[in-house]
């Protein structure tokens, strides 16, 4: 199966409150700040993909996202410096992911948030 970068184009999408990319097309990586032209995004779902990494400034300029979905991905650890853009990220979902010891590969930032 050929790998599947993630890049996209949306009419209006300075509007846009959620996105869910899920596994009916799955994402193997998505590209720095490729995100950042959605300020008003609230919702992002990401679960179930083929994700096995996040960069640091994957989320940067989403200052509305609220809940963040990445559960049922191949993440291993998340990047300490991925949460530091969103503060308005109150919801985060990690299940079902790799992570071998909870908590040991997650960035500190983590814990201010309702993980399920």
């Amino acid at each position: 199966m050929k790998k599947k970068n993630f890049s996209f184009f949306f009419f209006r999408r300075d509007r846009l409150p959620r996105i869910v990319l899920d596994r009916s097309s799955p994402i193997f990586k998505i590209g720095i700040g490729v995100f950042s032209p959605l300020a008003n995004l609230t919702d992002l779902m990401l679960h179930h993909n083929r994700l096995e990494f996040v960069w640091p400034r994957t989320f940067v300029g989403l200052k509305s996202l609220q809940r963040l979905t990445l559960a049922g991905n191949r993440l291993t650890s998340l990047p300490e410096a991925m949460l530091r853009h969103s503060a308005a990220l109150r919801y985060l979902d990690l299940a079902d992911n790799y992570f071998q010891f909870p908590g040991y590969n997650v960035a500190p930032d983590v814990y201010r948030f309702r993980l399920v």
